[in-house]
C-alpha cells in the first residue's frame, strides 16, 4: 500500500542518509556508485543492495522492447528481484497463474548479486507476442528472450518466392523428379508454400543464385544477423533431386536421420563460406532435421559462420534409446560447428499432412524432472 516518489534519471541529486532509493537501470546514480554493467553478458543483470540504496540494473538495448527480442537486463533484475526475493510467482500469463505474497515492509540485507543466462537464446513458439499482452509480460517473467532473432526455418520456399522467375530462367536449379523439374509445386503441397522452391543442391548455379540474393538479403536489412538455408518441410515427399550428380551424394543405405546430411551440409557450408567472405559478421542458420538432423560424416568441420539448429522431442526424452541418441548427436554437432541451438518439440501433435497420431494430441504434457534434467546436461 506504500506510494513510492518516482524520479526520472535525467537530473541527479545528491544521495541523503535518512531516504531508501530504488534504482532501475543505469543511470548516473548508479554510474556513481561504481556498478557496471557493459561487463555483463547479453541479458545478465545485478541486483545491489547497500546502506540506503538497491540498485537492479542490467543490459538493455536502447528504446521500448516491442517484440521477444532486445535486451532486458533490468527487467529480468526487476522480475527476479520480485521472485527471489520477495517470493512473487508467475505460473502461467494472466491473474491467475501471479502469485503475490502480501507484506506490509520490504526489507533486504546487504546483497551483490549477478546473475547471466546460461543460454542466450530462448525463444517459446507459441503464441503472438503482439496480439497477447499478458502473454507477453510473462514471456518475460519466465525468462525467455534473446538480443536477436534466429530465424533458422525451411527457407526454400522463401528464396523461390523472393525470385519467382528463376523458374523461367534457370528450371535447371530446380529437383529433378520423374523425369521433371519441379519448378512449380503439386497442387497438394503448394499449401503455405511449403513444396515450391526444391532445389538441386548439387548444381553450382544453385549455389551462385543464393550466395548473391543472401548478400542482397543482407545488405537490404543491415539489421539482420542470419539468413536460414533449410530444405522445404516436405522435401522427403519426392522433393529430393533424382539426377546423377545430387544421388552420388546421398547415403541412402544409411538410417533414415543421416540419408541426406552429407548432400544438405554441403550445400550449406558451401554457401556459408562464400558469404563469409563478405560477410564474416553474418550467420547461415541449418536445422538438423528429419533426414539431415545427424552430422555430416564428410565435413570435419563447418565453416565458422554456419549456426546449426538441432530438432528434437523432449516430450519423447522417456525412451532412453531416443534419449542417448539425440544426445549423441548433439555432442557430435558441437565438433562440427561453432554455434547450436535447440528447437525443442514439448507436445504430442497431429500434424497434416502427415497423420501422426497420438494419444494425448494437442494437450500439454507435464514432465518437469525431465526438461531438468535435460536442460542441466545442455547447459
Amino acid at each position: 500500500g506504500a506510494e513510492l516518489q518516482i524520479e526520472r534519471a535525467g537530473r541527479e541529486v545528491g544521495l541523503r542518509g535518512n531516504i531508501n532509493y530504488l534504482f532501475v537501470g543505469p543511470s548516473a546514480y548508479t554510474k556513481r556508485l561504481g556498478i557496471r554493467v557493459d561487463n555483463l553478458k547479453p541479458d545478465g543483470f545485478r541486483v545491489i543492495a547497500k546502506n540506503n540504496w538497491l540498485a537492479l540494473v542490467g543490459r538493455d538495448d536502447n528504446g521500448k522492447p516491442v517484440s521477444p527480442y532486445g535486451e532486458t537486463g533490468s527487467l529480468y533484475a526487476v522480475y527476479n528481484f520480485l521472485r527471489d526475493f520477495l517470493g512473487v510467482r508467475w505460473f502461467m500469463p494472466g491473474a491467475i497463474g501471479e502469485v503475490v505474497p502480501k507484506r506490509k515492509t520490504i526489507t533486504v540485507k546487504a546483497v551483490n548479486y549477478k546473475k547471466e543466462p546460461d543460454f542466450t537464446y530462448r525463444h517459446l513458439y507459441a503464441f503472438s507476442f503482439s496480439q497477447d499482452p499478458a502473454a507477453a509480460a510473462w514471456y518475460r517473467r519466465a525468462g525467455f528472450g534473446a538480443s536477436w532473432q534466429v530465424d533458422i526455418n525451411h527457407s526454400f520456399w522463401r528464396f523461390y518466392m523472393s525470385n519467382p522467375e528463376y523458374g523461367r530462367e534457370y528450371p535447371q536449379i530446380f529437383s529433378l523428379v520423374d523425369g521433371k523439374r519441379q519448378v512449380e509445386a503439386p497442387p497438394e503441397r503448394r499449401k503455405n508454400n511449403w513444396g515450391n522452391g526444391n532445389f538441386d543442391l548439387a548444381n553450382p548455379l544453385t549455389l551462385r543464385l543464393w550466395v548473391k540474393y543472401i548478400r542482397g538479403y543482407f545488405e537490404k536489412y543491415p539489421q539482420r544477423k542470419l539468413y536460414p538455408v533449410v530444405p522445404n518441410d516436405v522435401m522427403y515427399i519426392k522433393g529430393w533431386s533424382q539426377d546423377a550428380r545430387s544421388r552420388a551424394q546421398y547415403d541412402l543405405n544409411k538410417p533414415f536421420q543421416a540419408q541426406y546430411s552429407n548432400y544438405v551440409f554441403k550445400f550449406v557450408n558451401d554457401v556459408a563460406k562464400e558469404v563469409y567472405k563478405t560477410n564474416p559478421d553474418r550467420w547461415i542458420g541449418a536445422l538438423a532435421y528429419e533426414q539431415y538432423r545427424q552430422p555430416p560424416s564428410r565435413i570435419k568441420e563447418l565453416s565458422p559462420n554456419v549456426a546449426v539448429m538441432i530438432t528434437k522431442r523432449r516430450c519423447n526424452y522417456w525412451d532412453r534409446d531416443y534419449r542417448k541418441r539425440i544426445n549423441l548427436f548433439i555432442d557430435q554437432w558441437q565438433k562440427k560447428a561453432k554455434r547450436i541451438y535447440i528447437w525443442e518439440y514439448y507436445n504430442y501433435y497431429l500434424h497434416p499432412p502427415f497423420k501422426m497420431q497420438y494419444p494425448l494430441e494437442g494437450i500439454p504434457v507435464i514432465f518437469s524432472h525431465v526438461i531438468s534434467k535435460d536442460l542441466k546436461r545442455l547447459k
